[in-house]
């Protein structure tokens, strides 16, 4: 950290320290995390509380009078407006440009807590309720970078997750760094060809105490140079030690491994994009995993590939794999499990994890830790309890076994499988050539449940999610090389092996859908038309769904009747989720909003908002 950066840190949080109710400076307890829905003028996590449920018991502002919400007040945060022309840092390989603003502000007795796109960390002073205020900020200096989601609270720390690999813990009175741990890691064992040489992360931390009295925060790594293969670790909150690192591509020996049929589980894939829920019951974290890597050719990758596109369930004390659950062995479209993870309590008494699969199936899992097919030696792949269609239509399967929760299609005889979407059953090498194109359903061009959250109404026994209705004409144009033997090419390993896909999106617009809980019955609450949504949804006790746009516009919806009650034009692209939080009896609503790859530039975007700034915005009630 830069000598100037440290010193205003100091400073500034030292006048701060002065000015703060003592229950500012006890921080945020384990046992404050565990009843965060109890704390309704907080919003302590990313996604509310540790059940990802993302429904605020606020309701101040309601169906009644969100008509009349105005801006209170917005904060500069950072962002591409902040760093010198043309600094771009150390890109190279991951493929994604200049990073948007995903970041989910917390909320904590007066103070907001956030980061921008760079890892630059703020705490605010928001007490006034007519004025963000700058306590601290914290600068990483990082090196390599992409799109970040946000902070962690616990004790008397901010935990920080940088963009380039270091585990971060600074004190949440001054912004001082406590301890920095650089997690970046050697190649898997065995897997000398696969380079780590531009690891970085893009995962929010999550920090839990375990069942041996640990407090252990997590972190994980999203990308590779050559897209190889991922992990997510635990550390100690308290001193950064490195406890444990789950790798997501079991390497030769580990349980798993006879899935990858070839030396293709070097490249596997697997990142770790989401913010997994907490289960302290079981001493489980829970959530998903990215796409299959190469990401269209299953005949490169022969098997079924785990546990890259799945749902992943890890002790926290020991990072050991408990359960696992893949909907799509063998999976060639992009679909990362990676949309938010939720746990519940169904009409029956069950515990439930529920997450709207990529592909168009909204999937229920038993959380009681029975498992269908567990063997010896073996990962127990969890007890499947349902999957409803979520999205209108479907052609890459047929239906899902309502007793295994595998597609219909799946053989597993067979190491690549042919699903639905290609006539006759073909793999996508058998159809190759563009003249070939098939009509996929739903599109992952575009698809918004990959990292968008929706938002669990308890109370209304319901889920709201945001759907993205597109599908896409899609043909297989190229593939990497394999040798005479199938096997996968050395030459390519580590090198970005991919797949060449030319696609025609077929545009229907976005929905909002209202799925309950204990039934599967769906409902198209709203439908809009064709903007991208990123955001996802908040709910709050109002009776309100707020959602944003790439346009810049923030709305809210009525839970009930889908009406569009209020809107309001930031100007600048949204892509990071809205939270909401009060101070001294008063809600509001906040965002972060901010654009990325391309935007920089004089020139407005497609949406029509020009990019560069990463801003806070918070709006409430006259008065």
């Amino acid at each position: 950290m830069k000598l100037k950066t440290a010193l205003m840190s100091t400073l500034a949080g030292a006048l701060a320290v002065m000015a703060m109710p003592a229950s500012a400076q006890q921080g945020v307890s384990y046992e404050r995390l565990l009843s965060a829905d109890a704390e309704s003028q907080n919003w302590l996590m990313i996604h509310g509380n540790y059940s990802n449920w993302r429904n605020s018991r606020l309701s101040q502002i309601n169906k009644s009078n969100v008509s009349q919400l105005v801006p209170k007040y917005s904060v500069m945060v950072g962002g591409w407006a902040t760093v010198k022309n043309g600094w771009v840092g150390n890109m190279t390989g991951t493929g994604s440009g200049k990073p948007k603003e995903e970041t989910i502000p917390l909320a904590a007795d007066g103070f907001l807590y956030t980061e921008d796109a760079l890892s630059k960390v703020m705490k605010i002073d928001v007490r006034s309720g007519k004025r963000g205020q700058i306590v601290w900020r914290f600068d990483p200096d990082i090196s390599i970078y992409r799109n970040r989601k946000g902070v962690a609270l616990y004790g008397d720390k901010v935990h920080v997750s940088t963009g380039d690999m270091r585990q971060i813990a600074l004190n949440a009175n001054t912004g001082a760094v406590v301890w920095e741990t650089n997690t970046w890691a050697d190649p898997q064992k065995g897997s000398s060809a696969t380079k780590h040489e531009r690891q970085y992360s893009t995962a929010a931390p999550r920090v839990v105490r375990s069942k041996a009295g640990k407090n252990i925060v997590t972190m994980s790594e999203t990308g590779t140079l050559g897209w190889g293969n991922h992990w997510i670790a635990g550390l100690d909150a308290d001193t950064g030690k490195l406890l444990w690192r789950w790798w997501s591509i079991p390497a030769p020996g580990e349980p798993g491994h006879e899935s990858w049929k070839n030396d293709a589980w070097m490249t596997g894939g697997g990142g770790f994009w989401s913010y997994p829920a907490w289960d302290p019951q079981t001493n489980t974290i829970i959530g998903g995993t990215g796409d299959c890597y190469p990401t269209y050719d299953p005949e490169f990758r022969p098997g079924d590939n785990l546990y890259c596109a799945s749902t992943y369930a890890l002790d926290i004390d020991t990072g050991e794999l408990k359960w696992y659950f893949t909907s799509a062995p063998n999976e060639r479209w992009d679909n990362d499990n990676s949309n938010i993870h939720q746990l519940w309590t169904a009409a029956d008494g069950s515990r439930v994890m529920s997450t709207f699969d990529r592909a168009g199936f909204w999937y229920n899992l038993d959380m009681d830790l029975s498992y269908s097919d567990s063997k010896p030696g073996q990962p127990a792949r969890a007890r499947f309890k349902k999957a409803v269609q979520y999205v209108d239509q479907i052609t890459w399967t047929k239906g899902i076994d309502p007793k295994t929760g595998y597609p219909l299609e799946y053989d597993p005889s067979k190491s690549v499988q042919a699903y639905g979407d290609i006539p006759g059953g073909k793999t996508p090498r058998q159809n190759l050539g563009a003249a070939n194109a098939v009509l996929h359903c739903p599109s992952w061009n575009n698809q918004n449940l990959s990292m968008e959250p929706g938002t669990l109404d308890i109370s209304r026994r319901t889920i709201f999610a945001t759907v993205n209705d597109q599908c896409i004409m899609t043909a297989m144009t190229a593939f990497p090389p394999m040798d005479a033997q199938g096997n996968v090419a050395a030459a390519r390993i580590g090198k970005g092996a991919g797949s060449t896909t030319p696609n025609t999106n077929v545009d229907r617009g976005f929905s909002i859908i209202a799925m309950k809980m204990d039934t599967g019955e769906r409902t198209k609450l709203a439908k809009f038309p064709w903007n991208a949504n990123e955001t996802g949804l908040l709910g709050t006790d109002g009776g309100l769904l707020f959602i944003g746009w790439h346009n810049g516009d923030i709305q809210a919806v009525d839970k009930d009747t889908g009406v569009v009650l209020w809107t309001y034009s930031t100007g600048i692209k949204m892509s990071g989720a809205i939270m909401t939080f009060a101070v001294d009896g008063k809600q509001y609503i906040g965002v972060q909003a901010g654009s990325d790859a391309g935007e920089v530039s004089n020139a407005p975007t497609g949406d029509g908002v020009l990019g560069g700034a990463a801003v806070l915005y918070v709006f409430g009630l006259p008065g």
